[in-house]
Protein backbone atom coordinates (compact mmCIF):
# COMPACT_ATOMS: atom_id res chain seq x y z
CA UNK A 1 0.00 0.00 0.00
CA UNK A 2 2.72 2.24 0.82
CA UNK A 3 4.60 1.24 -2.31
CA UNK A 4 1.12 2.27 -3.69
CA UNK A 5 1.27 5.91 -2.38
CA UNK A 6 4.51 7.17 -3.02
CA UNK A 7 3.99 6.16 -7.07
CA UNK A 8 0.73 8.87 -6.57
CA UNK A 9 2.01 11.52 -8.38
CA UNK A 10 -0.37 14.37 -5.88
CA UNK A 11 0.66 12.16 -2.63
CA UNK A 12 4.33 12.09 -3.63
CA UNK A 13 4.68 15.66 -4.09
CA UNK A 14 2.36 17.35 -1.45
CA UNK A 15 3.51 14.88 1.22
CA UNK A 16 6.96 16.12 0.63
CA UNK A 17 5.89 19.14 0.68
CA UNK A 18 4.13 19.43 3.76
CA UNK A 19 7.06 17.65 5.35
CA UNK A 20 9.64 20.22 4.19
CA UNK A 21 7.15 22.90 5.47
CA UNK A 22 6.82 21.26 8.71
CA UNK A 23 10.89 20.95 8.97
CA UNK A 24 11.08 25.12 8.41
CA UNK A 25 8.34 25.77 10.38
CA UNK A 26 8.74 28.74 13.01
CA UNK A 27 11.77 29.59 10.70
CA UNK A 28 10.43 33.17 11.10
CA UNK A 29 10.18 33.16 14.15
CA UNK A 30 13.62 32.45 15.63
CA UNK A 31 15.91 33.03 12.35
CA UNK A 32 17.67 36.33 12.17
CA UNK A 33 18.91 37.79 8.94
CA UNK A 34 21.76 35.62 7.04
CA UNK A 35 24.96 36.75 7.79
CA UNK A 36 27.62 37.36 5.04
CA UNK A 37 26.91 36.91 1.67
CA UNK A 38 23.13 37.89 2.03
CA UNK A 39 23.40 41.17 3.55
CA UNK A 40 24.99 42.14 0.26
CA UNK A 41 22.70 40.68 -2.21
CA UNK A 42 20.03 42.26 -0.47
CA UNK A 43 21.77 45.77 -1.12
CA UNK A 44 22.05 44.00 -4.80
CA UNK A 45 18.20 42.95 -4.82
CA UNK A 46 17.15 46.64 -4.23
CA UNK A 47 19.50 48.10 -6.93
CA UNK A 48 18.19 45.40 -9.15
CA UNK A 49 14.43 46.38 -8.16
CA UNK A 50 15.57 50.31 -8.52
CA UNK A 51 17.32 50.03 -11.86
CA UNK A 52 17.70 46.67 -12.98
CA UNK A 53 20.98 46.38 -12.52
CA UNK A 54 23.36 43.96 -11.26
CA UNK A 55 27.00 42.52 -10.80
CA UNK A 56 28.12 39.94 -12.92
CA UNK A 57 30.76 38.91 -10.87
CA UNK A 58 28.50 38.08 -8.15
CA UNK A 59 25.81 35.64 -8.72
CA UNK A 60 23.31 37.77 -10.99
CA UNK A 61 20.77 35.33 -11.73
CA UNK A 62 20.67 34.89 -7.63
CA UNK A 63 20.16 39.05 -7.70
CA UNK A 64 16.85 38.78 -10.31
CA UNK A 65 15.20 36.47 -8.56
CA UNK A 66 16.06 37.91 -5.00
CA UNK A 67 14.95 41.62 -6.65
CA UNK A 68 11.85 39.91 -8.63
CA UNK A 69 10.25 38.96 -4.89
CA UNK A 70 11.20 42.80 -3.66
CA UNK A 71 7.69 43.35 -5.95
CA UNK A 72 6.05 41.77 -2.74
CA UNK A 73 7.93 42.13 0.37
CA UNK A 74 8.61 45.77 0.95
CA UNK A 75 10.45 44.97 4.28
CA UNK A 76 14.25 43.68 4.64
CA UNK A 77 13.32 40.77 6.99
CA UNK A 78 10.18 39.20 5.53
CA UNK A 79 11.87 39.28 2.36
CA UNK A 80 14.86 37.37 3.11
CA UNK A 81 13.13 34.72 4.88
CA UNK A 82 10.37 34.38 2.11
CA UNK A 83 12.94 34.38 -0.31
CA UNK A 84 14.86 30.95 1.97
CA UNK A 85 11.43 29.70 2.34
CA UNK A 86 10.50 29.17 -1.53
CA UNK A 87 13.30 28.81 -2.50
CA UNK A 88 13.85 25.70 -0.43
CA UNK A 89 10.69 24.15 -0.78
CA UNK A 90 11.57 24.71 -5.05
CA UNK A 91 14.33 22.85 -4.33
CA UNK A 92 13.02 19.84 -2.72
CA UNK A 93 10.10 19.75 -5.13
CA UNK A 94 12.08 19.64 -8.40
CA UNK A 95 15.05 17.15 -6.35
CA UNK A 96 11.83 14.58 -5.82
CA UNK A 97 11.25 15.00 -9.50
CA UNK A 98 14.71 14.11 -10.59
CA UNK A 99 14.72 11.23 -8.12
CA UNK A 100 11.74 9.94 -9.56
CA UNK A 101 13.27 9.80 -13.06
CA UNK A 102 16.31 7.86 -11.77
CA UNK A 103 14.80 5.37 -8.78
CA UNK A 104 11.45 3.58 -7.68
CA UNK A 105 9.01 6.25 -6.38
CA UNK A 106 8.92 4.89 -2.85
CA UNK A 107 12.99 5.16 -2.68
CA UNK A 108 12.91 8.61 -4.78
CA UNK A 109 10.30 9.99 -1.69
CA UNK A 110 12.58 8.98 1.16
CA UNK A 111 15.46 10.25 -0.31
CA UNK A 112 13.72 13.65 -0.91
CA UNK A 113 12.44 13.43 2.51
CA UNK A 114 15.78 12.76 3.95
CA UNK A 115 16.67 16.17 2.05
CA UNK A 116 13.94 18.05 3.36
CA UNK A 117 14.50 17.37 6.80
CA UNK A 118 18.43 17.59 7.20
CA UNK A 119 19.43 20.92 8.84
CA UNK A 120 22.20 21.93 6.76
CA UNK A 121 20.26 21.68 3.51
CA UNK A 122 17.28 24.57 4.79
CA UNK A 123 19.35 25.84 7.19
CA UNK A 124 22.35 26.15 5.39
CA UNK A 125 24.43 29.32 6.36
CA UNK A 126 24.59 31.46 2.67
CA UNK A 127 21.58 31.31 0.59
CA UNK A 128 23.22 32.26 -2.32
CA UNK A 129 24.96 28.75 -1.42
CA UNK A 130 21.17 26.98 -1.63
CA UNK A 131 20.35 28.66 -4.99
CA UNK A 132 23.33 27.51 -7.05
CA UNK A 133 21.48 23.55 -6.48
CA UNK A 134 18.62 25.16 -8.79
CA UNK A 135 20.28 25.00 -11.94
CA UNK A 136 21.90 21.88 -10.97
CA UNK A 137 18.66 20.34 -11.00
CA UNK A 138 17.44 21.62 -13.81
CA UNK A 139 20.39 20.33 -15.53
CA UNK A 140 20.21 17.09 -13.99
CA UNK A 141 16.08 17.12 -15.15
CA UNK A 142 17.22 17.53 -18.92
CA UNK A 143 20.06 14.79 -18.67
CA UNK A 144 17.34 12.20 -17.37
CA UNK A 145 15.25 12.85 -20.27
CA UNK A 146 15.28 10.81 -23.36
CA UNK A 147 18.56 10.78 -25.10
CA UNK A 148 18.57 13.25 -27.81
CA UNK A 149 20.71 15.90 -29.04
CA UNK A 150 18.89 18.69 -27.52
CA UNK A 151 18.47 17.22 -24.48
CA UNK A 152 22.62 17.34 -23.84
CA UNK A 153 22.59 20.67 -25.68
CA UNK A 154 20.27 21.72 -22.88
CA UNK A 155 22.35 20.46 -20.47
CA UNK A 156 25.30 22.22 -21.75
CA UNK A 157 23.36 25.55 -21.80
CA UNK A 158 22.06 25.38 -18.31
CA UNK A 159 25.37 24.35 -16.75
CA UNK A 160 27.13 27.65 -18.86
CA UNK A 161 24.73 29.77 -17.32
CA UNK A 162 24.86 28.45 -13.94
CA UNK A 163 28.80 28.88 -14.21
CA UNK A 164 28.80 32.46 -15.21
CA UNK A 165 25.93 33.88 -13.08
CA UNK A 166 25.84 32.10 -9.94
CA UNK A 167 28.69 29.69 -9.38
CA UNK A 168 31.95 29.72 -11.36
CA UNK A 169 32.68 26.04 -9.63
CA UNK A 170 30.03 24.77 -12.61
CA UNK A 171 32.42 25.16 -15.12
CA UNK A 172 34.01 21.54 -13.71
CA UNK A 173 30.63 19.75 -14.44
CA UNK A 174 30.50 22.01 -17.70
CA UNK A 175 33.61 20.71 -18.90
CA UNK A 176 33.11 17.14 -17.79
CA UNK A 177 29.75 16.76 -19.69
CA UNK A 178 30.64 19.12 -22.73
CA UNK A 179 33.65 16.00 -23.34
CA UNK A 180 31.63 13.13 -22.88
CA UNK A 181 28.95 14.40 -25.42
CA UNK A 182 31.94 15.17 -27.77
CA UNK A 183 33.16 11.33 -27.34
CA UNK A 184 29.16 10.31 -27.89
CA UNK A 185 28.65 11.98 -30.97
CA UNK A 186 32.31 11.50 -32.54
CA UNK A 187 31.34 7.56 -32.03
CA UNK A 188 27.26 7.75 -33.47
CA UNK A 189 28.86 9.79 -36.11
CA UNK A 190 31.53 7.22 -37.31
CA UNK A 191 29.33 4.23 -36.00
CA UNK A 192 26.10 4.77 -37.77
CA UNK A 193 26.35 6.23 -41.53
CA UNK A 194 23.09 7.66 -41.01
CA UNK A 195 24.09 10.14 -38.47
CA UNK A 196 26.52 11.87 -40.75
CA UNK A 197 23.23 13.43 -42.57
CA UNK A 198 22.12 15.03 -39.56
CA UNK A 199 25.00 17.47 -39.29
CA UNK A 200 22.32 20.39 -39.29
CA UNK A 201 20.29 18.60 -36.79
CA UNK A 202 23.28 18.50 -34.05
CA UNK A 203 24.48 21.88 -34.98
CA UNK A 204 21.01 23.26 -34.22
CA UNK A 205 20.22 20.64 -31.25
CA UNK A 206 23.77 21.94 -29.39
CA UNK A 207 24.08 25.12 -31.24
CA UNK A 208 20.41 26.60 -30.36
CA UNK A 209 20.61 26.20 -26.67
CA UNK A 210 24.27 27.29 -26.58
CA UNK A 211 22.78 30.67 -28.28
CA UNK A 212 20.23 30.78 -25.51
CA UNK A 213 22.65 30.69 -22.90
CA UNK A 214 24.91 33.53 -24.48
CA UNK A 215 22.15 35.67 -24.64
CA UNK A 216 21.59 35.10 -21.35
CA UNK A 217 24.64 35.65 -20.23
CA UNK A 218 24.79 38.94 -22.57
CA UNK A 219 22.01 40.52 -20.87
CA UNK A 220 23.07 40.05 -17.51
CA UNK A 221 26.99 41.34 -18.88
CA UNK A 222 24.95 44.50 -20.01
CA UNK A 223 23.13 45.43 -16.96
CA UNK A 224 26.03 44.62 -14.69
CA UNK A 225 27.91 47.92 -13.25
CA UNK A 226 31.19 46.64 -13.57
CA UNK A 227 32.63 43.92 -15.76
CA UNK A 228 35.45 42.66 -13.97
CA UNK A 229 35.96 41.92 -10.04
CA UNK A 230 38.26 45.10 -9.06
CA UNK A 231 38.71 47.62 -5.88
CA UNK A 232 35.85 49.39 -7.01
CA UNK A 233 33.15 47.07 -5.89
CA UNK A 234 34.19 48.11 -2.51
CA UNK A 235 32.60 51.21 -3.05
CA UNK A 236 30.60 52.35 -0.63
CA UNK A 237 26.46 50.92 -0.47
CA UNK A 238 24.87 53.16 1.46
CA UNK A 239 22.92 54.64 -1.84
CA UNK A 240 21.61 51.09 -2.47
CA UNK A 241 21.19 50.53 1.13
CA UNK A 242 18.67 53.62 0.99
CA UNK A 243 16.98 52.90 -2.43
CA UNK A 244 16.15 49.34 -0.60
CA UNK A 245 13.99 50.88 2.15
CA UNK A 246 12.96 53.56 0.01
CA UNK A 247 12.67 54.04 -3.92
CA UNK A 248 14.43 56.78 -5.37
CA UNK A 249 12.63 60.07 -5.98
CA UNK A 250 11.83 61.25 -9.87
Amino acid sequence: MLNRLAANTWFAYLTILLLQLKAVNGMWLYRDISIGDTGMYTIYAGEWFNNFSSTIAWSPLYTLYYGFLRNFFADAYTLNIAHRLILVCVLTLLLLVVLRRLLPANIAWLMAAWWAVTPVVHNTLYDVHLFAVLPTLIGLLFATMKSRGWTRGAVIAVLLIAAVLVRNETFIALIVWSAGCIVWEVKQFFRLPEQRKRIRYYLLAYGVPALIAVSVIGFFSGRSTQKFMSQSSQQTTSPSVYYFYRPPEE
